[in-house]
């Protein structure tokens, strides 16, 4: 499988108005979902450690890939926040139940992890959501296992 997987699953940098700032939590961060900083500790900086190994297996990192985002959480939830995210021109991929999943394509550079991963999880605290991960799509990279 040619996928490299950030936390358990899994933007061009657009962002969530009124979704909260990608350098500070929401005010609700501890709603029914994840809570921003936990997201922050599970999600984002492991996510480093991705780029890290793409750069380390020669792939060119600022090429834009398809990532997915997977935010999971009441169904009534994912509905919001799946209307939501269509309103700001994301691409909502599947919606129901109890997923949410919004894919974009996107360079996976150090920039893109320190604004887009925190504005997902603010985006899920405030949907009573919880930001699972994401993935990104490495298959037409051309890598061979070892």
């Amino acid at each position: 499988m040619n996928r490299i997987f950030a936390v358990t699953l899994a933007a061009a940098t657009l962002s969530f108005s009124g979704c909260g700032d990608a350098a500070a939590p929401v005010e609700n961060s501890h709603m029914a979902g994840q809570p921003y900083e936990e997201c922050i500790r599970k999600v984002v900086q492991p996510s480093f450690a991705i780029m890290d190994r793409m750069k380390a297996n020669g792939l060119d990192i600022e090429k834009p890939r398809p990532v997915t985002h997977l935010l999971v959480g009441a169904d009534e939830n994912v509905e919001k926040a799946a209307s939501y995210a269509r309103e700001k021109g994301f691409s909502v991929l599947e919606a129901g139940n109890g997923r949410l999943l919004i894919g974009e394509d996107a360079p996976i550079i150090e920039d893109w992890l320190k604004h887009t991963l925190p504005m997902f999880c603010s985006f899920a605290s405030e949907f009573g959501l919880t930001y699972d991960g994401w993935d990104v799509d490495i298959s037409k990279d051309g890598l061979k296992r070892k």
